[in-house]
C-alpha cells in the first residue's frame, strides 16, 4: 500500500477529528429528492459506479510508525447502500436529525454513506461525505450535477483519475 502525507489543509481537520471524534462539523450531507419514476436499482448501481471510479472516496487514514498521519487508497473498500421505507413525517426527522452521524476518521467504514429512502409520497437519496475526502464544490459535481446522472444513464464519468493528483504532488514534495 502506498502511503501519502496529508496536505497542510487536511492536517487541521484530521487532528480536530481525532481530538473531537463525535463532532460532525466536517460532514457534508445532501438530500436529493428523486423523481417518482426513477429506478432505485439503477440509482444504487450508479452510486456503486461512482464509488468505484472516484478513488478519493476510498481514502483511508492511519498513523505510521513514526507517529505521522498518512493517507492511502483502499482499493478493496466497498460501499453499502441502505434502503429504507418510512412515512414522510418520519423521513423529515430522520433526514435532518438521524441520518448524519460522526465518521470514524480511522475506522473501517468508508468516509461516505448513502441511503435510498422511499416514503408514500416521494423517493430520496441521502448522502453524507466527510470533508477529508471531498470539499463542497467537488461534492456538488460528484453527485447531483454530474456523476449521478451520467452513471444512472450508463455513460462514462468525466475527469476520472485527475482528483488524486494531489497525492502524487504531496508525495513528491515530501520526498
Amino acid at each position: 500500500m502506498k502511503l501519502y502525507p496529508l496536505l497542510q489543509s487536511q492536517l487541521g481537520v484530521f487532528y480536530d477529528c481525532m481530538k473531537y471524534p463525535q463532532v460532525m462539523q466536517y460532514n457534508i450531507p445532501c438530500i436529493v429528492p428523486l423523481t417518482d419514476n426513477i429506478d432505485l436499482d439503477r440509482v444504487e448501481a450508479a452510486l456503486q459506479t461512482i464509488f468505484a471510479a472516484r478513488k478519493e472516496l476510498k481514502t483511508r487514514f492511519l498513523i505510521d510508525d513514526n507517529g505521522e498521519p498518512r493517507q492511502y487508497i483502499d482499493e478493496d473498500k466497498t460501499l453499502t447502500i441502505v434502503r429504507r421505507e418510512m412515512p414522510e413525517a418520519d423521513f423529515q426527522e430522520y433526514a435532518h436529525h438521524g441520518f448524519c452521524r460522526p465518521f470514524d476518521i480511522m475506522g473501517e467504514e468508508p468516509l461516505i454513506r448513502a441511503e435510498l429512502v422511499t416514503t408514500p409520497a416521494k423517493k430520496y437519496l441521502l448522502v453524507d461525505i466527510h470533508h477529508m475526502v471531498t470539499d463542497g464544490t467537488s461534492y456538488l459535481v460528484l453527485f447531483p450535477q454530474s456523476d449521478l446522472p451520467l452513471a444512472y444513464e450508463g455513460k462514462p464519468l468525466t475527469f476520472l483519475g485527475t482528483s488524486l493528483k494531489y497525492l502524487e504532488v504531496t508525495h513528491n514534495l515530501s520526498a
